[in-house]
């Protein structure tokens, strides 16, 4: 039953290890709170706040589940500082579904065709700049709700977000991407 802190991570070098709960946060007796997070083999894991939020979103966005077993890599960032990297072991998700690592299917503008049996010529849906943008808003609601939802959590707040918060966040944050930026 090791403890495992940020500093022990060497660059470049992936562990496989498994969150038992999300992180609980913890004072620290040299600097910052920490948060620390219990694994499947007994371990503690001491980690920063800022990195701890990043790995747990990132856990979420990969569909890795509490108790399953991912791979963590510490990488060094341009600015001299260094970022968690989170990996899916299986490429399965807990119920044994193939889950791809990311979506891709922002990259390319979404193509939809005729089912074969109809006579048709295929039509393609592009996504215009301003539904993009306005997907980004969205997504980036998500993440910030769900990153507040885990923070509430961790200091012990009784806080329930729900989609109206979401779509009030991204309607802000789609006015204010219109006024500094604005294409519609």
């Amino acid at each position: 039953m090791a403890i495992i802190r940020q500093n022990h991570f060497d660059y470049g070098v992936p562990r496989t290890l498994g969150f038992k709960a999300p992180g609980k946060n913890v004072p620290s007796k040299v600097g910052d709170p920490q948060v620390c997070f219990a694994t499947i083999a007994g371990d503690s894991v001491y980690l920063d706040e800022a990195p701890a939020g990043d790995i747990e979103r990132e856990m979420r966005s990969l569909g890795i589940a509490y108790g399953e077993e991912f791979r963590l890599t510490r990488a060094k960032t341009s600015h001299g500082g260094s970022r968690f990297v989170v990996e899916r072991v299986t490429g399965r998700d807990s119920g044994g579904h193939n889950v791809p690592q990311r979506s891709d299917a922002y990259e390319e503008p979404m193509q939809r065709s005729a089912p074969p049996q109809v006579a048709q010529v295929a039509t393609v849906q592009t996504i215009t700049p301003a539904s993009a943008k306005l997907m980004a808003c969205f997504m980036q609601s998500i993440d910030a709700i769900a990153e507040a939802q885990a923070y509430a959590t961790r200091k012990g707040l009784g806080i329930t977000f729900s989609s109206e918060d979401i779509r009030a966040t991204a309607i802000s944050c789609w006015i204010s991407a219109c006024k500094d930026g604005g294409s519609r």
